[in-house]
């Protein structure tokens, strides 16, 4: 896991050199007993596994944002000292009765998961964005407003109108048309205090284009 983090540069890379976006994404591991297999009948059959730790590994890896390795307590305790982890914290995993103790992982061996730092830029004034929250493919309740204080390449701080919760998933349309396209963006919430900080998990064209312009636009006048 840790070795796919560090192979997303060069990655990047080729895509910036071919004109493409740049990726992120997330993993996420359990460890445990699981049925791995052609699972069907000769109708339909596919190669796959199957288990209560496939599930929660599942579970986990939702949790994540791009760059991060997120593992289960069991995980942890089958890698011995290998690996160097940060303080856990609970999830509430869909099928999973009780909260599920998760750790970040900053390195295993000689090896250390790229830290994404993220320079905030303030926006004055700030920007009213409208946003829905969503679990899965489905929106949970009706949309509402927030303030977008400060903005970088893969980021927010903003004020809602309504309380989140941590690790809580988001479409937040940014203010303004392109052809009839709105700019959308996905983001989940990775801090909560005076104001909600979120990591942007993807974006449509128009929002790309249009948070570009933004950042260019904070940095000539600072």
């Amino acid at each position: 896991a840790v070795k796919m983090q560090l192979a997303m540069e060069k990655v990047n890379q080729r895509n910036l050199r071919d004109g493409l976006v740049r990726l992120e994404m997330g993993v996420g591991i359990d460890t445990g007993t699981v049925i791995v297999g052609s699972v069907g009948s000769l109708v339909r059959a596919k190669y796959t596994a199957v288990g209560s730790s496939v599930n929660l590994a599942a579970r986990i890896e939702s949790c994540t944002v791009g760059g991060q390795v997120l593992i289960s307590r069991a995980t942890l305790a089958a890698s011995g000292d290998v690996i160097d982890v940060a303080a856990p914290f609970a999830i509430e995993a869909k099928g999973f009765r009780e909260p599920v103790a998760v750790y970040e992982v900053r390195g295993a061996g000689d090896l250390r998961v790229p830290v994404i730092r993220q320079r905030f830029m303030p926006l004055d004034p700030p920007m009213s964005v409208n946003i829905s929250t969503f679990e899965g493919k489905h929106v949970e309740g009706a949309r509402f407003d927030a303030f977008v204080h400060a903005i970088s390449e893969r980021g927010a701080r903003l004020h809602p109108d309504q309380r989140l919760a941590l690790l809580q998933d988001l479409n937040i349309r940014l203010p303004g048309q392109r052809g009839g396209e709105v700019a959308e963006v996905y983001a989940k919430v990775i801090e909560m205090g005076d104001e909600v900080t979120v990591r942007f998990t993807g974006m449509n064209q128009h929002a790309r284009t249009l948070l570009a312009s933004m950042l260019i636009a904070c940095r000539d006048d600072s």
